[in-house]
């Protein structure tokens, strides 16, 4: 047997091709957009529904369009005329028929007409009072999913008790900033934001959108996942601590801004009451 013949193979230990080696196989990189669509729902099992799908529920409830009455009549008078065309149809009396086509074509034309004006109106009754732009929104959903972004390998210290308080903290912090947000758009959406929140205020609560808070996560995400909770970057604190404060920052002012419409909704309360009250002693 020539050691070059391709039929054999020689060895100075027994052959099996069930424990021969194996060369590792490489890994296959996920597509970025799969990619960022599992952060996403990362993002939302920790977190709940993004900040656009809970303000868009909000938004659909507040601009609910309810019927006019003038709605209802054009509807039993569409309804009536098309059932007396009928029975005139089948009693062979096409005069009557004619008249009762003529009026159902006539009321439900106007009953298209008038629904259509009053979808426009509130279309731009609720655009009119939108704070928060949608492109906003989404930088915002998007910072945070990219926290929960499953490329990032957990190198956390184990059983660090403290670590996992500041990650608790992070998330709490995240949870109220989101909830800020929600609600801030409730007292808006029904009411003219720029009779409480000056031109500066509403220019600040989109910047924390669209870039204050964003800006933060991305320079923390810059920072070696296995220095961001031990290596100090600012006298002791570590990148965490300081993404932590400037949340804290954010949280504050943001809350200020809200402190200032709820102030508003309940002066409004009060001013009705002060006139209930007068006319309940003028009426003695």
């Amino acid at each position: 047997m020539q050691p070059s013949d391709p039929r054999f193979v020689s060895s100075n230990r027994p052959l099996n091709r069930r424990t021969a080696y194996l060369a590792a196989r490489k890994t296959q990189e996920i597509n970025p957009t799969v990619q960022r669509q599992l952060a996403a729902i990362k993002a939302k099992h920790t977190l709940g529904l993004p900040l656009l799908d809970q303000i868009q529920t909000q938004s659909s409830t507040v601009t609910h369009v309810q019927l006019h009455p003038k709605q209802i009549i054009l509807g039993i008078v569409a309804a009536t005329s098309f059932i007396a065309g009928l029975l005139a149809a089948i009693e062979q009396s096409m005069l009557i028929a004619s008249a009762s086509g003529l009026c159902f074509l006539l009321s439900t034309t106007w009953l298209g007409l008038t629904r259509r004006h009053n979808r426009q109106t509130s279309s731009t009754q609720s655009t009119s009072v939108a704070l928060f732009t949608v492109d906003n929104i989404i930088a915002f959903d998007r910072a945070i999913a990219a926290l929960y972004d499953t490329r990032e390998k957990a190198e956390q210290p184990p059983h660090d008790s403290e670590l996992q308080h500041k990650l608790d903290k992070l998330k709490s912090i995240l949870l109220s900033i989101k909830a800020q947000f929600v609600r801030i758009h409730q007292l808006t959406a029904k009411s003219d934001a720029t009779e409480v929140l000056s031109y500066d205020d509403q220019f600040y609560l989109n910047a924390c959108l669209q870039r204050y808070l964003p800006d933060s996560l991305e320079s923390y995400l810059r920072v070696p996942q296995a220095a961001r909770f031990t290596q100090a970057v600012q006298g002791e604190q570590t990148a965490l601590d300081l993404l932590l404060h400037q949340l804290h920052l954010l949280h504050n002012e943001i809350d200020q801004r809200e402190q200032a419409l709820t102030k508003n909704a309940a002066e409004q309360l009060m001013r009705q009451q002060r006139f209930l009250e007068e006319k309940s002693r003028s009426s003695r």
